[in-house]
Formats: structure tokens, sequence, C-alpha cells
């Protein structure tokens, strides 16, 4: 499998080399100029994206057909996959750490709690979106799932504006939602690590499941 894993990382490397040399000098000085973590934890984000694009490498090279003459499972050619994105993903996660490092020499407000609790919780969402993604990318094909995914927060976030603007929340206990919000911030570090297991959780359950349909996909 490590073979696999190795095909899957060096292809998405090859391809992306130059933009991730671009894009890190770019958001790096982009976060410590403005004082802005986000761009670091966007980058986590991004590199799950970047992950996404090894389905429509093997499409335009005709992977599939040829990995069935290989001696190595269906289960484990979708694993290589989600090992990948998980690597690449590993990979942003470093580079905001090693950033982190940076901006607390030159920043005296720096404080590493508050830096590394929401990348914990950004790479857990990225994780979760990943794990989601590439399950419908096994289903549907690469553009399918990026476009699920695309109407999928369009919904969501246009959803809370209607919401808001017809308060159709007015009748909503939100007390229990403040209660919720206060136990959050008040175990932080708990919250996040909570957040990841059920990340891992649900990435677990999507690769089973993306295994058992890439089983019986002909080629």
């Amino acid at each position: 499998m490590g073979g696999l894993i190795y095909k899957e990382t060096a292809g998405l490397l090859s391809l992306y080399r130059k933009n991730l040399v671009l894009v890190a000098i770019l958001y790096g000085a982009m976060a410590l100029a403005l004082k802005n973590s986000f761009f670091l934890y966007f980058g986590v984000w991004m590199m799950g994206f970047y992950a996404l694009s090894s389905f429509s490498l093997d499409e335009q090279s005709g992977w599939g057909r040829y990995a069935r003459t290989l001696p190595v499972s269906d289960f484990q050619v979708v694993a290589a996959k989600y090992v990948s994105a998980m690597v690449f993903m590993l990979m942003g996660v470093t580079y905001g750490v090693a950033m982190g490092v940076l901006w607390s020499l030159v920043d005296s407000t720096f404080r590493w709690l508050e830096f590394l609790v929401p990348m914990a919780v950004v790479s857990a969402i990225a994780l979760l979106s990943m794990a989601v993604m590439f399950l419908l990318a096994v289903k549907y094909g690469t553009e399918k799932a990026r476009n699920f995914f695309l109407v999928f927060f369009l919904v969501l976030f246009g959803g809370f504006f209607l919401l808001g603007e017809t308060n159709l929340l007015g009748e909503f206990p939100v007390e229990k939602l403040a209660g919720a919000a206060a136990w959050v911030e008040g175990n932080m570090v708990l919250s996040a690590l909570l957040a990841l297991l059920i990340a891992a959780a649900v990435l677990v359950v999507c690769l089973f499941a993306a295994a058992a349909i890439y089983r019986k996909k002909e080629f």
C-alpha cells in the first residue's frame, strides 16, 4: 500500500508543486503582515481540495482499469487516496505551525492556545469535508462531488441568512445555544479534540463506504 500512497502524493506534488510554493509565500506573508491567522487555517482546507484532484488524474489516465491488474485490493486503492489527502492536510498544518513559530518571534501578543485551537477545529472540519467529498467522488466523479459541496454550502449559508431575515427563530430557545457556546468557550481544548475525534469517526465510515462502492465499479 505504500506504493499506492507514494503514487497519489507524488502525482499531486508534481501537479501542484509550483502552485504550493506560491501559495505558501503569499499566505504566509499576508498572515504575518495582517496578523490574521485565517490564511494559515484556510491552507489546511485548501490542501484537502488539492488532494481531491487525484480522482481527476485517475479518470484521465485510466488508472482504475490498470489498478485492477495489480496485487492490491480495492480497499487499499481507496484507502491510499484518503491517506494521501491526510498527508497533504498534515503538510498544511505543519506549515501553519511553522508560521506560528515565526509569528510568535515577531509579535509578543501572539498566543499559542488561541492559535492552535482554531487550527484543530478547522482541521476537523476540513477532514470531515474531505471524507464526504472523496465518497461522493468515488460514487459520482470529481466534478459532481465539487458541485455538490458548493451547493451544500450555498444552501447552508443561504438558509441561515433567510432565517435571520424572516425571524423564523424568534421563538427558538436561544439560551440553550448560549449555554452550549459558553461550555465550548470554557473547554476549548476538549472541544477541539472532540471535533477531531468526530471527524476521524466520519472519515472511517466514509472510507469503508467508498471502498464498497469502488469494489462494484467497472472500468
